[in-house]
C-alpha cells in the first residue's frame, strides 16, 4: 500500500467515539483523525460528545460521520447527569449493535467504558490522552484512581500518548492483563518544517519600533494549562528584558479571566491574547522561545509542534516530555510546582542569540517521525484488528 492510500478492513464495523468535549485541543485533534480515517475506509463512525460542540472542530470530519451528542454528558462531576448520561449511552451502544467504542478524556472515559460493558459492546478501548489523578489534591486522587480502576476492568486496550502515560497506569494498578499501546498523538509536521510568517505579523506586533523577542504558548485555555499563573512569572522577565512580548494562543473557558487579569496588571501592551488561530506553524516562525506551563498533560501535541518548528523550549517537566526536550539542548524542563525556575531559562535565551539558534536547530533536527498523522491512524487501524481478531 502506497503512504497516504487507505486500507479497505476485513469486516466494516459500527464504532462509536466517545469524548466528552469536543472543542479546539489537542485531543479533539487527534480523536478527530481518528475518526476520518475510520470512516475513510469504510467503518460506521460516530462521535459521541456532551452538548456545546465546537462547530468548526465538528466541520473537521468527513462528512460520513454521524455525530450525537447527549447534553447530560458534562466535564464537572454531576451525580445526576453522570447517571442520565450513563443510561443515555447504554441505550445508544445497545440500539446500534456497536462492534467497538472508543472512548477519550476522563469523564466520557469511565461512563462511555461502563456503558460499552453494560451494553454488551465486544471491543472497548481507551485512549489516555491525561490521567486525571494525576497532580491533584488527595481526595481528588483517590476518586479517580478508584473510578479509573474500575474502568480499567471493563477495557481491552489501552493506548497512550507517551510511554510515561502507560508507565502512569501500570504504577497505579489499571489495566494489568489488558493491551497496552504506545501510540502517539499525529498530525501533519512537515508544514511546521516549511512554514512562512503570519499575514498579520505586523499586526500582531504593532506597536513595537523593532521585532521584539517573542515568546508563545499554544494551549487551550483552561485551568490546568496555568495561564494566569505564569504570566505573574512573565512580569518577572518583563522588568529585565522589558523589550519581550508573550503571545497565548487558544480558546477556552478561561479566556475572561485571563483578559482581566492582564488588563488589572497593566500588561495588555506585552501579553497578546490571539484567540485560536490555525495557522499554529506560522505563529512558531514568528515565535523566539516556545513555552508550556501545564500542571497535567499526557503529551502536549504543542510541545511536538514547537520542536517540528525549530524552537527552543521551556517547559513543565510533565511526565513524557523528555522525550522531546533535552534539558539544555533544546530546551529547559522545569519543576511541575516551581513557574519561577522558567525566569532565568528565559532571560538567558533572550540574552544570548546563537544559544537560541542553536537550541532551535537541535530541536529542528530531532526526528519525529513517530508523531506522523499516518503512523497514528496505521497503529491504530492495527489495533482494532488484533482486537476483532481475538473475539471473532
Amino acid at each position: 500500500m502506497t503512504p497516504g492510500e487507505i486500507a479497505t478492513p476485513a469486516r466494516p464495523l459500527t464504532i462509536v467515539h466517545a469524548i466528552t468535549r469536543f472543542e479546539r485541543a489537542g485531543a479533539e485533534e487527534n480523536t478527530a483523525l481518528t475518526i476520518n480515517h475510520q470512516a475513510q475506509m469504510g467503518h460506521r463512525v460516530l462521535l459521541v460528545c456532551g452538548k456545546g460542540a465546537d462547530k468548526e472542530m465538528l466541520a473537521t470530519l468527513d462528512g460520513g460521520v454521524e455525530i450525537v451528542e447527549i447534553p447530560d454528558l458534562v466535564h464537572p462531576i454531576s451525580p445526576l447527569c453522570d447517571l442520565k448520561a450513563l443510561g443515555a449511552l447504554r441505550q445508544l451502544f445497545r440500539t446500534l449493535t456497536v462492534d467497538l467504542v472508543h472512548t477519550h478524556q476522563s469523564k466520557a472515559g469511565i461512563l462511555g467504558r461502563l456503558a460499552a460493558k453494560w451494553a454488551g459492546v465486544p471491543h472497548v478501548v481507551h485512549t489516555t490522552h491525561i490521567l486525571a489523578f494525576l497532580n491533584v489534591g488527595p481526595l481528588k486522587r483517590l476518586i479517580y484512581w478508584v473510578l479509573e480502576k474500575l474502568t480499567g476492568f471493563t477495557t481491552d486496550a489501552f493506548i497512550h500518548v507517551s510511554p510515561a502515560m502507560e508507565q502512569a497506569c501500570l504504577s497505579a494498578g489499571i489495566g494489568h492483563g489488558k493491551i497496552h499501546r504506545v501510540i502517539y498523538s499525529g498530525m501533519d509536521l512537515a508544514k511546521f518544517k516549511t512554514a512562512q510568517l503570519p499575514e498579520d505579523a505586523a499586526e500582531i506586533l504593532g506597536g513595537f519600533e523593532s521585532k521584539p523577542l517573542v515568546v508563545l504558548m499554544l494551549a487551550a485555555f483552561e485551568p490546568r494549562k496555568r495561564h494566569q499563573e505564569f504570566i505573574s512569572v512573565f512580569g518577572a522577565v518583563l522588568r529585565q528584558q522589558p523589550n519581550a512580548v508573550l503571545l497565548l494562543a487558544g480558546t477556552g473557558s478561561e479566556t475572561p479571566a485571563v483578559r482581566a487579569y492582564i488588563k488589572n496588571l497593566n500588561l495588555t501592551d506585552k501579553i497578546k491574547l490571539l484567540g485560536y488561530r490555525d495557522d499554529p506553524e506560522a505563529l512558531i516562525t514568528l515565535s523566539d522561545i516556545c513555552m508550556l506551563a501545564s500542571e497535567r498533560e499526557g503529551l502536549p501535541r504543542s510541545v511536538i509542534q514547537y520542536v517540528a518548528g525549530g524552537r527552543p523550549v521551556v517547559a513543565t517537566a510533565l511526565p513524557g516530555l523528555e522525550i522531546l526536550i533535552q534539558h539544555g539542548s533544546n530546551g529547559f524542563l522545569v519543576p511541575v510546582d516551581d513557574l519561577q525556575a522558567m525566569v532565568p531559562h528565559f532571560l538567558g535565551l533572550m540574552e544570548d542569540e546563537t544559544a537560541r539558534v542553536e537550541m532551535g536547530k537541535r530541536s529542528a533536527d530531532r526526528n519525529l517521525e513517530a508523531w506522523e498523522s499516518q503512523h497514528m491512524v496505521a497503529q491504530i487501524n492495527a489495533l482494532v484488528e488484533e482486537l476483532v481478531a481475538l473475539k471473532t
